[in-house]
Formats: C-alpha cells, sequence, structure tokens
C-alpha cells in the first residue's frame, strides 16, 4: 500500500466519522423521548408565589403528633348514660 491509499483512507475515515458524530448529535436533538401528549401538558412552573398565603401558612399553629395510645377511653363530652338508654330504648320500641 502506497502512502497515497493510506492518506485517502485516513481522510475517508475522518470525513465518515465526522458526518456520523454530527448526524447523531442531530437526531438525538430532534427526537424526544417524552409522548407529544405529555409535552403538550407540561408547563413551565411561574417563578410569581403568592406570599400574602405562604405567611399565612407560617402563623399557623404548630401541632405536635401524640404517638400514645389511651388504653381506658372516656366517654364524648355531653354523652350520659340516660343519652344512651334513651337511645336503646327508642330503637327497641315497634
Amino acid at each position: 500500500m502506497n502512502r497515497k491509499d493510506l492518506l485517502f483512507l485516513m481522510i475517508s475515515g475522518f470525513i465518515i466519522a465526522v458526518v456520523w458524530i454530527t448526524f447523531n448529535i442531530y437526531h438525538n436533538a430532534k427526537t424526544s423521548t417524552i409522548p407529544e401528549a405529555t409535552s403538550i401538558q407540561i408547563a413551565p412552573i411561574s417563578p410569581s408565589f403568592d406570599t400574602k398565603t405562604i405567611d399565612e401558612v407560617r402563623k399557623r399553629k404548630k401541632v405536635s403528633p401524640v404517638f400514645e395510645i389511651n388504653t381506658n377511653p372516656t366517654p364524648p363530652i355531653g354523652t350520659s348514660s340516660a343519652v344512651k338508654q334513651s337511645t336503646v330504648s327508642a330503637s327497641l320500641k315497634p
């Protein structure tokens, strides 16, 4: 193989590699992996926030959870045995 043939192969290989890389970059830029219906629904988030609402949330009373189980539950306020008996007797009447 002489020098001209080797130079021709090297230049041809270089041109093919550049064209191949360019085509891959163009193809990846134009091809989307997101479905068209989803891309229509995607909208950018507005950078403006309602500061009044954020301030109201910050003013809320902080509630801490209680992770204890009460073994002796008390009846709800306002209920008595007379109320329970009257509802039971009223439901038994024909």
